[in-house]
């Protein structure tokens, strides 16, 4: 249930990612890399993924906040969710 949520949430993720604009090419990329990752760990589903995870979801979360704040939220529930699947 969990992994189909998470699914779910990365979608919207990435038609949110589609439609934002940033200042920052660097800064759609990092979140495009950053999802990508998410999606190897859904495969993977090892612990070391947990810890690849852990900082870029967090940094992303802080360098987004007040300029994406939808974006901000999308990255929260994927952090409660991956934390929920032990990733």
């Amino acid at each position: 249930m969990e992994k189909l949520e998470l699914q779910q949430i990365l979608q919207q993720l990435k038609d949110e990612l589609a439609d934002s604009h940033f200042e920052k090419a660097t800064s759609e990329q990092d979140l495009k890399g950053l999802i990508e990752k998410i999606e190897q760990a859904l495969l993977a589903d090892e612990a070391a993924v947990k810890q690849a995870l852990n900082e870029p979801l967090n940094d992303a979360v802080l360098r987004f906040e007040g300029s994406h704040p939808q974006l901000t939220a999308l990255l929260n529930n994927i952090s409660s969710l991956l934390s929920n699947l032990g990733i």
